[in-house]
């Protein structure tokens, strides 16, 4: 079966030579094949076929920025790559103003949307007992 994240864009000679690249969202491995994307398939010595460079890999694309928490507020994410979630809460007292508290990191490396801002929320105003 083949790698969903790996996209064969050209290949020559009944599959001798390929060239591959990365799907949207997905970079290739540096520490795995190194940036590579071309490899042909030779025999060696012993008439046993192998690929040069060893073929690569791909893996999820980081996101470019690193989110902060936001003043009265915290962020909290299940990851730094493509399609991880960050989540925007407020402290007590405090509610998200204007933007959505959910954002994703998209294939382009960027965080969807826009960093929350906390403000203050007005209390119930208390009336006095009368007199």
């Amino acid at each position: 079966s083949s790698d969903p994240r790996t996209s064969v864009v050209n290949n020559q000679n009944e599959f001798y030579s390929v060239a591959l690249a990365c799907l949207p969202g997905f970079t290739i491995d540096l520490a795995f094949g190194g940036n590579v994307s071309v490899h042909t398939c030779n025999l060696s010595l012993d008439k046993v076929p192998h690929w040069q460079p060893r073929i690569s890999r791909c893996i999820r694309a980081q996101c470019k920025l690193n989110l902060t928490n936001p003043l009265n507020g915290k962020v909290m994410k299940n990851g730094n790559v493509f399609e991880s979630q960050a989540v925007y809460t407020c402290n007590a007292g405090y509610m998200i103003s204007n933007q959505a508290t959910t954002r994703t990191c998209n294939a382009d490396g960027e965080w969807s949307g826009q960093e929350a801002t906390c403000d203050g929320e007005c209390q119930p105003i208390v009336l006095p007992k009368k007199c």
